[in-house]
C-alpha cells in the first residue's frame, strides 16, 4: 500500500499532488490520502483509491520443434519436414488483442489470429508470480497447415502500460525470421530429337536434349 502520510511534505507539489515511485511495480497499490491543516483538522479518505504500475517490458521467446537435420543449407527444410513454433510471452497484464504476429508466405501477408492459453503449471515449469497471478501465455503455430513458402516471421507485443517488448529470443533468430519449406520433389524430363538409331546406338544425324527441370 501507499500512504501519503509516509511522505516527506517537500515531495507535495504546489498543487497538492505528489508522484508514486515507479519503484511500486505491482498490480495491488493501495493509495490512501491524509491530510492535516494548521488549525488541527484531519481529513483521511475513507475510500482508497487503488492503482497498479507496471514497469516491466513483456518478454517474448520462440523456440521450434525442429530436429537435427531439418535445415538443408542454413534456412532451407525439405524432406517431407515441417515445424511448429511455440510462442511464449511473460506478461502480467495480458491482452491477447495486443500481440502482432506478423508471417508471411512469399512476401505476401497471412491472417494469424493470436489465440493465447495460459501455461499450465508443471514441475519444471511455475506461470505465476508471487502474489499467485498468472505470468506466462503461449499459443503454437504448425507450418504445416500453411504449405510451402518462403516465410518471414516477427512478433510484437505492447501492453497495457505501453510498454513494448525489445525484440524476442528463443532458438537462432536470424534462421527464424526467414526460411523456406519446401517439400515438393524436382520433377525432371528429358526430349530428345532424332529417334532414327542404326544397330542399336548409332545415328547418321545430330540429336538434340532438351531438359526441363520443375522447381520452385
Amino acid at each position: 500500500s501507499f500512504d501519503s502520510a509516509n511522505i516527506d511534505s517537500d515531495e507535495f507539489r504546489v498543487d497538492g499532488t505528489f508522484v508514486v515511485p515507479a519503484d511500486f511495480d505491482s498490480n495491488y497499490l493501495t493509495i490512501n490520502v491524509v491530510v492535516h491543516d494548521y488549525a488541527g483538522n484531519t481529513y483521511n479518505n475513507d475510500k482508497p483509491t487503488n492503482l497498479a504500475i507496471d514497469k516491466t517490458i513483456p518478454f517474448i521467446e520462440v523456440t521450434y520443434d525442429d530436429e537435427e537435420d531439418t535445415f538443408s543449407n542454413e534456412k532451407y527444410i525439405g524432406n517431407n519436414k515441417n515445424r511448429v513454433a511455440t510462442i511464449t510471452i511473460e506478461e502480467l497484464n495480458f491482452d491477447n488483442s495486443a500481440v502482432k504476429i506478423t508471417v508471411k508466405k512469399d512476401g505476401k501477408d497471412l491472417e494469424i489470429a493470436p489465440k493465447f492459453e495460459a501455461v499450465k503449471k508443471t514441475e519444471e515449469v511455475n506461470p505465476f508470480d508471487e502474489n499467485g497471478d498468472q505470468i506466462l501465455w503461449t499459443m503454437d503455430i504448425d507450418y504445416a497447415t500453411l504449405g510451402e513458402g518462403d516465410f518471414e516471421f516477427d512478433i510484437a507485443y505492447t501492453d497495457k502500460a505501453k510498454n513494448d517488448n525489445d525484440g524476442w529470443t528463443g532458438d537462432d533468430v536470424a534462421v527464424n525470421k526467414n526460411f523456406t519449406i519446401d517439400n515438393t520433389k524436382p520433377v525432371i524430363t528429358v526430349e530428345i530429337t532424332n529417334d532414327d538409331v542404326k544397330n542399336d546406338k548409332y545415328f547418321a544425324a545430330d540429336r538434340k536434349a532438351t531438359v526441363t527441370i520443375i522447381e520452385r
